[in-house]
């Protein structure tokens, strides 16, 4: 049982990072930033990826912890997202023009935000993690209001803070994370990823046009995304297992190193980079022709990036100091 249980969660996670991957190639390679509107795939991947993502670090993060480990768990996290993300994106910025001051200062951070908000959102956790159970409904009666007050009121913060901080994405993404963790720390696995939550969680994604219609999309947007992550975790899971071999192991190999596709793949990105298809793809682009246009670049992206991985291991004491990873 906690091998699939954890199987499907590495499927569903190599979905996320080749979504990832895919809504980057249309970014930078095909569409680039003027134009990516246009994208259909764009809109259709960039509705769940990050989101799908951090729901999945929800539902793996620490939701019980002794105080005597909360500071060693939190040199693990600073060392597995932190480090690389500045070893990796500070030497990236410089490559395309930037310096360090520019890297932090800019809430994309190059593209690494992600493992900076990710990192922060692990810090809030702490404290619930200290929380025993019989308390914890009312601390999920504090925590809705008190997220919904920051929601709605980020922009007396000067920009310049917002930005380094990544506040307005620790904000927008702490729902997910915080619903991944719930789930994980009540076993709500087999009551929330079923057969007829499938059924509602897709009647709502092929309806959600229809629903922003009627209801606009302030805060409906959470009820739309999480629908479309429960869908796809839920086909993980009741199907997972119903998939071949090897796709099976290709998926969960690529889901158990998500970390560096996520960090090596913009290199690979920059040198597939093509400014001059870039008004052809805003011309002419349908979600049939992206999604042909996609295939080669975002496999080379993701075989670049674990390349990179494997010619690291051989070096045990880089793969220490960027990963803190042991390699015997």
């Amino acid at each position: 049982m906690d091998k699939q249980r954890y199987e499907y969660i590495d499927i569903a996670k190599a979905i996320a990072i080749v979504s990832v991957v895919v809504g980057h190639v249309l970014l930078y390679d095909l569409y680039g930033g003027n134009y990516i509107g246009k994208s259909s795939l764009m809109q259709v991947v960039g509705s769940y990826h990050n989101f799908l993502f951090m729901f999945l670090s929800g539902m793996v993060s620490v939701t019980v912890i002794e105080k005597a480990e909360i500071l060693k768990d939190m040199y693990k996290r600073f060392r597995c997202l932190i480090v690389p993300a500045v070893v990796v994106g500070i030497p990236y910025a410089y490559c395309t023009g930037a310096n360090a001051i520019i890297f932090f200062q800019n809430s994309w951070k190059w593209g690494y935000w992600y493992l900076f908000v990710l990192f922060a959102l692990y810090m809030v956790s702490y404290p619930l993690a200290l929380v025993q159970d019989k308390y914890m409904k009312y601390v999920y009666l504090i925590i809705a209001p008190v997220w919904l007050f920051i929601y709605r009121h980020t922009y007396p913060i000067p920009q310049v803070i917002n930005d380094t901080l990544d506040i307005d994405f620790i904000v927008r993404f702490f729902p997910y994370f915080f619903i991944g963790s719930i789930v994980k720390r009540h076993k709500l696995q087999s009551k929330l990823f079923t057969l007829p939550t499938l059924g509602i969680c897709l009647i709502i994604t092929v309806m959600q046009n229809f629903i922003y219609d009627i209801a606009g999309r302030y805060l409906i947007d959470y009820i739309v995304t999480f629908a479309e992550i429960i869908l796809i975790v839920s086909i993980c899971r009741l199907w997972g297992d119903k998939i071949t071999k090897n796709i099976r192991d290709w998926l969960t190999f690529i889901g158990r190193n998500t970390l560096y596709i996520y960090i090596f793949h913009y290199i690979a990105l920059q040198f597939m980079s093509m400014p001059s298809l870039h008004e052809w793809f805003f011309q002419n682009g349908n979600i049939c022709i992206d999604l042909l246009a996609v295939i080669v670049p975002t496999i080379i992206a993701i075989a670049f990036s674990l390349s990179i991985k494997q010619l690291m291991e051989k070096s045990p004491m880089i793969m220490k100091i960027i990963f803190n990873k042991n390699i015997e």
